[in-house]
């Protein structure tokens, strides 16, 4: 859930780490097709899926973040974005986690963007 555009408001990292963790279990409990009946600290849930997948699907999370760029060298964010861009890809959304989001925005503002725009 995007907390933001649902309620106006952007919790702190453990509030959106709970909320997450809560999600998760509602997610694999209803994808078993049963009945769902939850009072939760986030959410309300009482119903069922009824078209729930076939088999369930186990992504292992190494998989999921294994391309991930965990640096704070801007040419390692270059690097990442120009290959998204070579492969085809049209539309880049950054995303990161940590508390100082005018961190990232002007990271990627004053070190990665305009190199990316220097070497275009």
């Amino acid at each position: 859930m995007n907390e933001q555009a649902a309620t106006g408001e952007w919790p702190g990292w453990r509030e959106r780490w709970e909320r997450l963790i809560e999600a998760v279990g509602l997610i694999r409990a209803l994808w078993t097709g049963d009945e769902v009946h939850h009072r939760g600290r986030h959410y309300v849930v009482d119903g069922r899926l009824y078209d729930p997948p076939a088999a369930r699907t186990e992504i292992p999370l190494e998989r999921v973040y294994a391309d991930w760029v965990v640096s704070e060298d801007p040419a390692a964010h270059v690097r990442a974005l120009r290959e998204l861009l070579a492969s085809g890809a049209t539309i880049v959304n950054v995303h990161s986690g940590q508390a100082d989001q005018r961190r990232v925005i002007d990271f990627y503002g004053c070190e990665v963007l305009p190199s990316m725009a220097a070497r275009a």
